[in-house]
C-alpha cells in the first residue's frame, strides 16, 4: 500500500504511523512538526518537533482529557500569529484511523466552531479512512457539548467528571432457580409457555417461564471502589431500535421478571442509569447490552456451579466459602457474593463479577455482601434456593 499523508488543511496533514514514519515523504510534504497519538513512540525524534501523547484505541480510553493539549500543540505551531507561517503539522496514530482522527476532529470543532458530524464529514472528504471509534465519537459530542473546555459545571461536565473517576465495570447476576434436571443442555433447548411462581422476587409475585436458566443478568454498572455514578448522560435516551437485533437473546438472558412481556422499561432504565454511564468503558447503548450478554456467557456461574455440584435446592444450605471457592477456581479472581434474608431465610441473592477498564477480570473489593447480617448469621448456612414454591423432582 502507497504511503501517504492527506491534506485536511494547507498546514495539517493526517496519516498512519508507517507514513509518519518515511522520512523522505514528511521532508517532500514540509513537515516540521508532528503529533503523535499512537501507543508508540515514533523513531524520529531528531528530525522534528514532536510531542507524544500516548493513547490506546480502546473504548475505555479516555481521549476527551487531551483534547485541550492536542489543540495547544495543534494551534501554537500552525495557526498562532506568533508561529513560523512555514510550519506544517502531522497527526499521525497506527493506522491513521480512530485516535489521529479524533485528536485532528477535536481540533477543527473547536479552532471553527464545529459540531462532531461537521468536522467528520470535513475529515472524511479528504481522509477516508477516518472513523473514530464509538466511544471516541461520544466523547468529541460531549467535548462540543462542554464548550471545548475540560473546566466548567455544567451537566456536561458532570459527565465527563464522571468519565474520569470510573475504574471498573461490575457485572452482577442473580440465580432465578432453573429446573432440577439431569441434562443441562436438554434443559437449555426446553420451549414451554407455561410459568412458576418463583421465590427469589422476594414476594412480589413476579413469574418466570419454566426453561428460564438458574442465573440471569440484573446490570451491569460501571463504578470506582467508592462511587457509583447514575443517569450520567441525558443527551443518550434509550433507543429500542439500537438493539433490535439483541431483543430475543435480552428477553431471556437480561430479563424483567415483574414485567416480563414488556421488558423494554427495564433495559430503558439499565441504560439511562448505568449504560450512559459507561460510555467511555463501552462507547454505545448496542455495545453495553451486548457486552452484558457476552460477560455473562463467558463467566457462566450456572456452569461453574453445576461442575462444582451446586446444585438449588428449598432445603439444603451451602456455606458461603462454597459459592465463593467454585467462583474464584474457575475464573481466577474473587467475586463479591451477596446474601439476603427472605422468610426468614439467608439466600445467595446476587453474583458480582469485577472487570477493569479493558474488561479483564479483578479481584472484586467487597468479597462479601450482606443485607440485614443478622439472618445471614455467620454465613454458614446459605440457601441457593429452587425459587418455586412446589418442589420438583431430578
Amino acid at each position: 500500500m502507497k504511503k501517504t499523508l492527506s491534506k485536511i488543511l494547507p498546514n495539517l496533514f493526517i496519516s498512519s504511523m508507517s507514513a509518519a514514519s518515511d522520512l523522505e515523504l514528511l521532508q517532500k510534504n514540509e513537515i516540521t512538526h508532528i503529533l503523535n497519538v499512537s501507543h508508540e513512540q515514533n523513531n524520529l525524534t531528531k528530525e522534528f518537533n514532536i510531542l507524544h501523547v500516548s493513547s490506546r484505541d480502546i473504548f475505555s480510553f479516555l481521549i476527551l482529557a487531551n483534547f485541550e493539549t492536542f489543540y495547544e500543540f495543534i494551534y501554537e505551531n500552525g495557526f498562532s500569529e506568533k508561529c513560523n507561517p512555514n510550519n506544517k503539522i502531522l497527526i499521525h496514530c497506527s493506522g491513521g484511523v480512530s485516535r489521529s482522527a479524533s485528536a485532528l476532529i477535536s481540533f477543527l470543532m473547536k479552532y471553527k466552531n464545529w459540531e462532531y458530524q461537521r468536522a467528520l464529514n470535513f475529515v472524511k472528504e479528504k481522509h477516508q479512512s477516518a472513523n473514530p471509534n464509538p466511544s471516541f465519537a461520544n466523547q468529541l459530542k460531549l467535548w462540543h457539548q462542554m464548550g471545548f473546555s475540560l473546566e466548567g459545571t455544567t451537566k456536561h461536565h458532570k459527565v465527563y467528571t464522571n468519565m474520569k473517576i470510573l475504574d471498573s465495570v461490575y457485572l452482577l447476576v442473580f440465580p432465578l432457580g432453573a429446573l432440577k434436571r439431569k441434562d443441562l443442555e436438554q434443559y437449555k433447548i426446553k420451549r414451554k409457555e407455561s410459568s412458576l411462581q418463583i421465590f427469589d422476587c422476594l414476594g412480589n409475585g413476579c413469574t418466570i417461564p419454566n426453561w428460564y436458566r438458574q442465573f440471569a443478568v440484573h446490570v451491569l454498572e460501571p463504578r470506582n471502589d467508592t462511587y457509583v455514578p447514575t443517569f450520567c448522560d441525558s443527551n443518550y435516551p434509550f433507543d429500542l431500535k439500537e438493539i433490535e437485533s439483541l431483543v430475543d437473546t435480552l428477553t431471556l438472558e437480561f430479563p424483567d421478571f415483574w414485567n416480563f412481556n414488556q421488558p423494554e422499561g427495564f433495559w430503558k432504565t439499565s441504560w439511562e442509569k448505568h449504560g450512559t454511564c459507561a460510555e467511555k468503558i463501552l462507547g454505545s447503548e448496542y455495545n453495553y447490552f451486548e457486552t452484558a450478554i457476552l460477560l455473562k456467557d463467558l463467566y457462566d456461574v450456572e456452569r461453574i456451579f453445576i461442575d462444582a455440584k451446586i446444585f438449588p435446592s428449598n432445603t439444603t444450605t451451602f456455606a458461603y466459602s462454597t459459592f465463593d471457592d467454585a467462583v474464584t477456581k474457575a475464573i481466577g479472581k474473587k467475586p463479591s457474593i451477596l446474601c439476603k434474608v427472605w422468610d426468614n431465610k439467608p439466600v445467595l441473592q446476587e453474583i458480582q463479577f469485577c472487570f477493569d477498564q479493558q474488561l479483564q477480570l479483578i479481584d472484586c473489593s467487597e468479597p462479601i455482601r450482606v443485607h440485614e447480617r443478622d439472618g445471614c448469621g455467620d454465613l454458614s448456612s446459605i440457601y441457593f434456593i429452587a425459587n418455586y414454591k412446589q418442589s420438583q423432582t431430578q
